[in-house]
């Protein structure tokens, strides 16, 4: 039997129409020493016989089971669950480059880091882009001199191409997630933000490869990043009370507040953005400028815009946006990402 070096925790829950590729994916890696862990989180389809399946044929893959639970629960019971010194996250919709577990963990080993990023293909409908790299966001990371990039990265800010947004694509030190790696159960998004946040922190190196070794798809209809959120301002808050608990407890907040609230501003830009992509009538135009009048003017929404300078935003469509919303001309914002995405011809109508 195969001792594993990395263990790959998959959440599989009806995806039987792509759970295959991903496993097939995996176990087809140039790199033997690995574990495969498949945590059914209560299918209802064919997902579970497929899991069971490949557990019979290969003694690298196990299956557990729980019920419904959600993603977060599922990749919590597979840290548990590992066996490997290092560890994968991969989505069940998603694949591997066959050369992707044997590069991380070479690199890992060789530059002597805690945690590994890649970059990744997407593929979204009959189209795939690939996502790159400048040159100065590659190599080794320490963290202590890099921590506002890194931080700020993860709550959501562009500080760079760097994705610390999401846990695929990366292979983790089992030791440093283990002291208190755990995705929060208390959101249905977001939580790789989160989990990564104390995987950085308790980081020492990381290093950024600009190779693509992830086939991220976000064609899939029924993903949850493809459903809306019907309670965004409720999900804010509880999302934003986890990034600031994780800030105050390590004492990092007065010097990362900025991204903290640049990653608040640019939620309620995110929503207008959003609904203006879907604005086709004057009904649509004020239902959107009103949840972005609600968003933006809770407390915690509220608090961001009116203390942030517009000119300390680093792009000139955020200054622009910023300066809307502190004016809380709400229409005109969505206006503006109707515009940007192609919707002018709708726009003549109103």
């Amino acid at each position: 039997m195969v001792i594993p070096k990395v263990s790959i925790v998959v959440p599989v829950y009806n995806v039987k129409f792509y759970l295959k590729r991903c496993i097939n994916s995996i176990l087809c890696q140039t790199m033997r020493e690995i574990e495969v862990i498949l945590v059914d989180d209560g299918s209802t389809d064919d997902s579970v016989q497929i899991c069971h399946e490949y557990a019979c044929e290969d003694d690298r893959v196990k299956v557990f089971h729980q019920k419904k639970q959600g993603v977060s629960a599922a990749r919590n019971q597979g840290i548990q669950m590992a066996v490997g010194k290092w560890l994968m996250f991969v989505d069940a919709d998603d694949w591997l480059e066959n050369n992707a577990v044997e590069i991380l963990y070479r690199t890992a080993v060789e530059a002597g880091c805690e945690i590994v990023c890649a970059t990744n293909y997407e593929h979204e409908r009959r189209s795939r882009a690939v996502i790159r790299l400048n040159k100065d966001e590659q190599g080794v990371y320490i963290v202590e001199r890099k921590l506002g990039v890194l931080i700020g990265a993860a709550i959501g800010c562009p500080t760079g191409k760097i994705n610390m947004r999401t846990v695929w694509g990366k292979l983790y030190k089992k030791s440093i997630v283990r002291r208190e790696g755990h995705f929060p159960l208390t959101l249905e998004r977001g939580e790789d933000n989160i989990f990564n946040l104390y995987a950085i922190r308790y980081a020492q190196k990381i290093y950024v490869l600009d190779v693509p070794l992830y086939h991220y798809c976000k064609a899939r209809p029924d993903s949850i990043m493809k459903t809306p959120c019907l309670d965004q301002q409720g999900f804010s808050q509880r999302y934003y009370a986890e990034v600031y608990q994780f800030l105050k407890r390590f004492q990092l907040y007065k010097k990362l507040q900025f991204y903290y609230r640049y990653s608040i501003i640019r939620d309620v830009m995110e929503l207008a953005r959003r609904h203006g992509e879907h604005v086709r009538n004057r009904m649509d135009l004020r239902e959107a400028a009103l949840q972005v009048k609600l968003l933006s003017g809770d407390a915690l929404h509220k608090e961001a815009i009116i203390l942030t300078r517009v000119s300390s935003l680093p792009g000139r469509k955020e200054k622009l946006a910023l300066w809307i919303l502190k004016r809380q001309m709400y229409r005109t914002i969505i206006l503006i990402f109707a515009c940007q995405a192609g919707q002018r011809r709708a726009l003549r109508r109103l």
